[in-house]
């Protein structure tokens, strides 16, 4: 028996298309393609990175079992945002004769030109997400390469103490050296010359007494540590 099946996803700890109006808007577009909703499946809390959800993994199995007559989506971002899980997924349609349609983009695959505007739009959509992480990556290897503190707090540094006025304007602060661990530094940039090995420099610190910030015994990876992330920081 062949279902016409609505298919809602909330993001993890985001409510912004709620799935009552999500619900709400399936069941309109089904009264105009004169279609009875049989179920709407719902994904929520979840990620649309990928198809790894109970909800689409439920929905492929009925669409591969050639139960499924016609699925409508709200929008085509609560199905998927990746541009190869959307060419998957249309391809699954098409090859089970599976009904796709879209409300808020009005879109319907049924039709050679529903089906490239909807691989388009997610193309673009890809892209723009792209754009974007290369956007914030720049800007924070900038902030960086200035001395501001961006994520933890690299040995031989510390961060000052940003005042909730500060955080409110968007005010960063830039790192300031810790003298005594400073000089752990300039003492292990001073053994590595003379080329000495990242464990040996750990076995020498630690008979003299010395720790890590967080108390613990030296080891190679620390020592190396220590050096990568200072090369990382212009001091103000």
């Amino acid at each position: 028996m062949s279902m016409n099946i609505g298919y809602c996803r909330v993001s993890t700890g985001k409510q912004d298309v709620s799935l009552d109006a999500q619900e709400e808007k399936i069941r309109a577009m089904a009264v105009v393609h004169g279609i009875e909703i049989s179920e709407v499946i719902v994904d929520n809390d979840e990620s649309a990175k990928d198809l790894n959800r109970p909800g689409v993994k439920r929905l492929m199995e009925l669409i591969r079992a050639g139960s499924v007559r016609c699925l409508i989506v709200a929008k085509l971002d609560r199905i998927t945002r990746d541009v190869g899980d959307l060419q998957r997924l249309i391809k699954l349609f098409a090859k089970h004769r599976t009904k796709f349609v879209s409300v808020e983009e009005s879109l319907d695959s049924s039709s050679a030109a529903g089906e490239l505007v909807i691989n388009l739009m997610t193309s673009v959509s890809h892209w723009e997400r792209r754009a974007i992480g290369e956007r914030t990556k720049t800007a924070l290897q900038h902030l960086k390469g200035v001395g501001f503190r961006v994520g933890k707090t690299p040995y031989g540094w510390t961060a000052p103490v940003r005042s909730d006025e500060d955080r409110k304007a968007g005010i960063r602060h830039r790192l300031q050296p810790v003298e005594s661990e400073q000089k752990i530094i300039e003492y292990i940039r001073k053994c590595r010359s003379a080329k000495m090995s990242f464990q040996s420099i750990a076995n020498v610190l630690n008979s003299h007494g010395y720790t890590t910030r967080q108390g613990t015994p030296w080891v190679h990876q620390y020592v190396r540590n220590a050096i990568a992330e200072g090369k990382k920081v212009i001091a103000a």
